[in-house]
């Protein structure tokens, strides 16, 4: 849950750092000042927009919130747990569970079930 509280506070920031510099690249442009500064902001702006899309702070969060809720899910089941049976069930689950929701890179291999030894 703080992972995904920090993404949305990058996205948050980053969203009104964007609107800011937008703003002065358009009070520059109507400003008698060199042609310059409008463009050097409109790149600085055109940089942090950039950033913003490629780091996709919201997708990050909403990722975070769900393996949130999921964990949540699997610590209540554990609590839950009546026989031995139940246990190793649910062991079983968590170990399936905490596989899924890694996140490695695509070319890794992996990704899916774990490889046994």
């Amino acid at each position: 849950r703080r992972v995904a509280q920090y993404w949305d506070t990058v996205q948050n920031i980053l969203t009104m750092v964007t609107i800011v510099l937008s703003a002065l690249t358009t009070l520059s442009t109507l400003l008698p000042i060199t042609k310059y500064v409008p463009a050097v902001l409109g790149a600085i702006t055109t940089l942090v927009s950039a950033i913003t899309g490629s780091l996709q702070p919201s997708t990050k969060r909403q990722q975070q919130m769900e393996a949130s809720r999921g964990f949540r899910a699997l610590q209540l089941r554990m609590i839950r747990v009546e026989t031995e049976r139940d246990y190793e069930g649910s062991g079983r689950n968590t170990t399936r569970s905490s596989w899924e929701n890694r996140s490695f890179p695509p070319n890794s291999g992996l990704r899916g079930k774990p490889t046994s030894p």
